[in-house]
């Protein structure tokens, strides 16, 4: 599928590393955390949850750790350490990985992830194994432009920060939205993860082509 590609963007959560993390966090382990730290019931935690995420829904402050962090007074950070042994590689991205990086693509990691969980996540992985950060030309969160990569000035504002020509770049990436943004932009070649979550079934992600592993891409030499 990669042909003539100059610069690869690669999305971290649910396209490098398994969603399964992000998604147990979010719908079970903060609720659950919140309801305990503020001593509140089970299901008015969660909904207090649920109600603060609809408001950030869309916004720069949907990725922010500070910002979850001063809403529902508690430490983030500290509570995905509680659950780090879930953060880890997608079947066959390193093998990818290797692969790309031995290639004369531009190598960006392009992710709505805020540094810190950039930093949690690249120190999980380094305890058990490989390096994430270290196959990457370059490193940019959402937070550095102040737009999602859903938001129709996240490219705009990145082809500013970071020179690369929209078609002779690719874009690999779970959602939908974002992919859909990119095309907006003139992204040439855009290839959707059909199963960012390891514990959830695979997903329709028409209209975009798309890959389960990531080493399907290699060619067959």
């Amino acid at each position: 599928m990669l042909e003539k590609i100059t610069t690869l963007f690669l999305d971290m959560d649910g396209t490098l590393l398994d969603l399964h993390f992000d998604t147990f966090f979010w719908t079970n382990h903060l609720p659950k955390r919140f309801s305990e730290i503020h001593d509140l019931p089970a299901e008015i935690a969660s909904g207090i949850v649920a109600k603060h995420m609809n408001i950030a829904k869309g916004t720069i402050n949907w990725s922010s750790t500070e910002h979850w962090s001063n809403t529902l007074d508690l430490n983030i950070i500290a509570l995905k350490h509680e659950l780090k042994h879930l953060i880890g590689y997608r079947q066959g991205t390193l093998e990818f990985l290797r692969t790309a990086k031995d290639s004369s693509i531009q190598l960006v990691l392009l992710t709505d992830a805020d540094p810190h969980v950039i930093a949690l996540k690249e120190a999980t992985l380094c305890e058990s194994g490989p390096s994430l950060l270290q196959f990457m030309d370059k490193i940019i969160s959402s937070e550095e432009l102040g737009h999602l990569k859903e938001n129709s000035s996240f490219w705009p504002s990145l082809n500013k920060l970071l020179s690369f020509t929209a078609a002779t770049s690719s874009l690999i990436d779970d959602n939908l939205a974002v992919l859909q943004n990119a095309r907006n932009y003139g992204i040439e070649q855009l290839i959707a993860v059909s199963q960012p979550d390891s514990t959830k079934p695979q997903h329709n992600t028409e209209p975009f082509k798309s890959v389960n592993h990531l080493n399907d891409l290699i060619p067959v030499s």
